[in-house]
């Protein structure tokens, strides 16, 4: 973050030299990331592509005024992760960030002018996020249209990120893998690299409008017993719950599997197992440390009451009539509608 001139370096130039010198260009301008990826594309031919962006990440969007505040505050603390946002890829010369919206957004554009060319008819087969708080349900719908398998972490990351060498030696001894085995292999590096405090999992974007589909079931049924589900939402595994104002994700398998656990009703029991399994099937690899119990490979939004969801700096974007950066899990699922009245029938 915050480099003043963009190097292009490929396997081409094994002693480092950039294959092209760009200048200063914004991390956080869409229009750079679109660029890359079709110059990447163009350039260079493959059978498979994977796109990792790396940096400051936080799910799917946040205010950028809000941001800059937040980050200035958290970095007068000496906090490690000061520039989240609810986005990702943070310049901190230009100051500006790519929200989920625009990343979703510079994908989709740079998948159709390739298609327009000739030059690729598919999606990119993995997208990647080398940064925290990034699996979330919501993310991946942002990339339902442009890419085939999704890896990132419901948690924050550490510092030093994905382990690059372990897993790009690993694709070296194996250049034939397909998307879903190196998708795995990001996954196994990644956790065999930290001790504690890491998820990391890859979802198969295949399986995403089952898993929305019985997210929409679910709150179509869930309709009472809601002090249950709310103890149900509590006692599930939820992330960076420390942050005084923001909030993040709860894991939705563990979410699903307490209420399973505390209702009555057989109609929402059955909705949860519905969900556990849907999940199951859209998450193909999960890593955590043993202090992540509870972690599963795929997080949503979700304040545990009114006054939180209020207080989140970024709750205006988790509602249908949010026109900035629109987040289309929200527009076209009933999750943010079940909040409302699960916020509305709990105490």
């Amino acid at each position: 973050t915050g480099t003043r001139r963009f190097l292009i370096q490929s396997g081409d130039t094994p002693d480092g030299t950039p294959v092209q010198d760009l200048g200063e260009q914004n991390m956080g301008d869409p229009n750079v990331l679109q660029d890359f990826v079709e110059w990447a594309v163009t350039n260079y031919r493959a059978n498979h592509y994977a796109l990792v962006i790396w940096n400051h990440g936080d799910g799917w969007r946040q205010l950028q005024e809000n941001m800059l505040k937040m980050a200035e505050e958290a970095e007068s603390r000496a906090e490690t992760d000061w520039a989240i946002a609810k986005g990702v890829a943070s310049d901190d010369t230009d100051g500006d960030k790519l929200y989920m919206r625009e990343v979703q957004d510079a994908l989709t554009s740079a998948k159709q002018n390739l298609q327009d060319r000739g030059t690729l008819s598919v999606k990119l087969d993995i997208v990647g996020f080398d940064a925290c708080l990034m699996g979330m349900v919501e993310t991946a719908y942002a990339l339902r249209d442009v890419t085939n398998y999704m890896v990132g972490s419901e948690e924050l990351e550490p510092g030093n990120g994905w382990p690059y060498d372990n897993i790009l030696g690993s694709l070296t001894t194996t250049p034939m893998m397909t998307p879903a085995q190196l998708a795995n292999q990001i996954v196994t590096d990644y956790g065999a690299s930290y001790g504690s405090g890491v998820t990391q999992s890859a979802v198969d974007i295949s399986q995403l409008s089952p898993l929305v589909a019985e997210i929409n079931n679910f709150a179509t049924v869930a309709t009472n017993e809601w002090n249950l589900l709310k103890t149900a939402r509590n006692n599930s595994k939820q992330y960076h719950p420390g942050w005084s104002t923001s909030c993040w994700g709860v894991d939705l398998w563990d979410f699903a599997d307490e209420v399973h656990s505390q209702v009555i009703s057989p109609t929402i029991k059955t909705a949860a197992q519905d969900l556990k399994t849907a999940v199951d099937n859209f998450v193909i690899s999960e890593q955590h440390s043993a202090n992540m119990n509870g972690s599963h490979g795929i997080a949503i939004y979700f304040p545990p009451n009114q006054a939180a969801f209020n207080n989140d700096p970024d709750h205006t974007g988790y509602e249908q009539s949010n026109t900035f950066m629109p987040v289309d899990f929200v527009l076209y699922s009933q999750w943010d509608n079940w909040l409302q009245d699960f916020y509305a029938n709990i105490p």
